[in-house]
């Protein structure tokens, strides 16, 4: 009965104190864990974004959707405000294929590569080494009141 009380009693005291005083640490040190600069590098290979082809067809009255996308970013600041995060890299979407199935394509294209120097919202840097776009294609279909486009 003693032990079952001084463990009540010390639930109670860590309820009772140790929430101010965890509040009074982190409100004092809040800005040294927060505010600090991160890294952050990130490489996406061959990432299949098949996944969209769902949220297309609820815009769309039909067709199919595939392509593949590629990145390598690397990120650096202060997460907590996006002003402050500079970031540079590569990123591309392969085998871009949108049609009426999977043998009829109305657009596609083998790459869509952007090259980025530096992105710098706060020191209003958008610096671009290239943008690439590799074998596009475009079928444009008239019908009688609409076209191929209209009815996607």
């Amino acid at each position: 009965m003693i032990l079952l009380g001084a463990i009540i009693a010390l639930v109670v005291f860590v309820i009772i104190f140790i929430s101010p005083i965890t509040k009074y640490v982190v409100e004092k040190y809040d800005e040294e864990y927060t505010g600090r600069q991160i890294r952050l590098a990130t490489v996406i290979h061959k990432f299949d974004l098949q996944i969209l082809e769902q949220y297309l067809k609820d815009i769309s009255s039909f067709g199919t959707f595939s392509a593949n996308f590629d990145a390598d970013i690397k990120a650096m600041g202060n997460l907590n405000e996006a002003e402050h995060v500079t970031t540079s890299g590569f990123l591309a979407i392969n085998d871009f294929h949108i049609g009426k199935n999977r043998d009829n394509d109305y657009a596609s294209f083998d790459k869509l590569a952007v090259a980025i120097n530096e992105i710098s919202p706060q020191h209003r840097k958008f610096l671009f080494d290239s943008v690439l776009l590799t074998c596009p294609y475009l079928k444009y279909e008239r019908y009688d009141y609409l076209d191929n486009l209209q009815l996607l």
